[in-house]
């Protein structure tokens, strides 16, 4: 899997900033944005070729609010993932 980082100035007006992560068949996208109200949030999307040849993508946003406790909660996934995979 590729990492890629993008600031402001390659992205649309509205990302703060992004990463990118390239896999074998989708790429995943994690952008900071801000809304038309001021507030911040974060999308996370996945694109992926579709049989046409064309990209299908689905995405889900974090609101300000929740951010802080999302990004508890993927800690915590990460590190057991580690530890089991540690195990094995």
């Amino acid at each position: 899997m590729k990492l890629v980082n993008k600031t402001n100035e390659n992205m649309e007006k509205k990302a703060l900033y992004s990463e990118r992560l390239k896999a074998k068949d989708r790429n995943y996208f994690l952008d900071l944005r801000t809304s038309s109200k001021g507030t911040n949030y974060i999308t996370l999307t996945q694109s992926k070729k579709n049989e046409e040849g064309g990209y299908q993508s689905e995405r889900i946003a974090i609101f300000q609010e929740n951010i802080e406790a999302f990004g508890e909660a993927v800690h915590r996934l990460v590190q057991n993932y580690q530890a089991k995979a540690a195990k094995e």
